[in-house]
């Protein structure tokens, strides 16, 4: 059985979130050791910002998670869709669209309007951007899933977020 594991933000390289307190140090060998739970079969959705820096150290690490690996762009991964796919990731995309598990689901970086979809499940958010919450304020709904990597550092499957969010009783 095919699983669709989620991840945003890994940020591998960005010592700056150490320094200033928002990451532990070490996130990044935390956050590769966590994928490892990703079988040759499934696919990991990861949304956006995978590098911050020591691209040659970093990506080769992140490429050795099994499975098909898509990245949804995000406002860090500024190069060429090309630049991604050279380095190993299977897909590369500003936004990606699905129906699955009876929901019509848009996956982005930053949150976006839902227009036709039922859900939109991004990163960017973080734990600790106000900043960027107010930003976005006039998008948030209810109906946006924010994936967040600054607890555990471990990618979550997408019939989880969606179980979760049944047991919230948002459906």
């Amino acid at each position: 059985m095919r699983n669709y594991w989620i991840i945003a933000d890994s940020h591998f390289g960005h010592q700056r979130l150490i320094e200033k307190g928002f990451r532990a140090e070490g996130f990044e060998e935390r956050i590769i050791k966590n994928l490892k739970c990703i079988e040759d079969n499934d696919v990991l959705i990861h949304l956006g910002d995978v590098l911050w820096s020591n691209t040659k150290y970093w990506m080769p690490r992140f490429m050795e998670t099994k499975g098909k690996k898509w990245l949804v762009k995000g406002n860090h991964d500024t190069n060429s869709n090309f630049y991604y796919m050279d380095w190993g990731f299977d897909f590369v995309a500003d936004y990606v669209g699905m129906e699955i598990f009876g929901k019509k689901i848009l996956f982005s970086h930053i949150p976006q309007p839902l227009n036709d979809y039922d859900l939109n499940i991004h990163g960017h958010l973080h734990d600790f951007s106000e900043k960027r919450m107010y930003q976005c304020k006039n998008v948030l709904t209810e109906n946006h899933i924010l994936v967040k990597m600054e607890h555990d550092y471990r990618p979550i499957t997408l019939k989880t977020l969606l179980k979760r969010r049944k047991n919230e009783g948002r459906g």
